[in-house]
């Protein structure tokens, strides 16, 4: 194994490409999951007034077909932002070594050997090892502010360092 480089990058920094980040990601998501939940929203107004229109109320069957159907699309708009925040996170890990944040703030994940993580590396560190960087409130994250070497626990299980 080579020699990790030496330039470690501070938890201030990591957290402002975190930030950033989170601000792309929420942007992208308002875009995508605006229009879904006005449908949804739409379609549950819908069915409720026809049957205000109608005279009646809702039956039982009927509220329970409309919190089913709310749910799913719920549950579906749920999966869809996961799949792209992970999506947005391996890709631009394994394929460049940086998202859009860390780029802004000048910093890189790479492996022991100084070079791009690759996919296999990146689903190790930003799902499985963020989510036990997460289960003991945030410890995993917050390793990087005393660790020698500024690693998270998730770097530490991928084999990544932030430079």
């Amino acid at each position: 194994m080579t020699e990790t480089p030496k330039e470690y990058s501070g938890f201030g920094v990591r957290l402002i490409a975190w930030l950033i980040d989170g601000l792309l990601l929420g942007v992208a998501m308002g875009v995508v999951m605006t229009p879904l939940l006005i449908g949804l929203i739409g379609g549950l107004t819908a069915v409720a007034s026809r049957s205000v229109t109608e005279g009646g109320d809702l039956d039982d069957a009927e509220i329970a077909a409309m919190v089913l159907a709310a749910t799913g699309a719920i549950f579906l708009i749920a999966v869809l932002a996961f799949v792209v925040q992970v999506l947005y996170l391996v890709l631009f890990t394994g394929l460049k070594g940086q998202t859009p944040g860390k780029m802004f703030m000048g910093i890189k994940v790479v492996d022991e050997q100084g070079g791009v993580p690759g996919i296999g590396r990146a689903i190790m560190r930003e799902v499985i090892g963020k989510f036990l960087s997460g289960l003991l409130f945030d410890l995993g994250f917050l390793w990087a502010a005393w660790d020698p070497q500024r690693q998270t626990w998730h770097d530490k299980i991928a084999t990544t360092w932030v430079v």
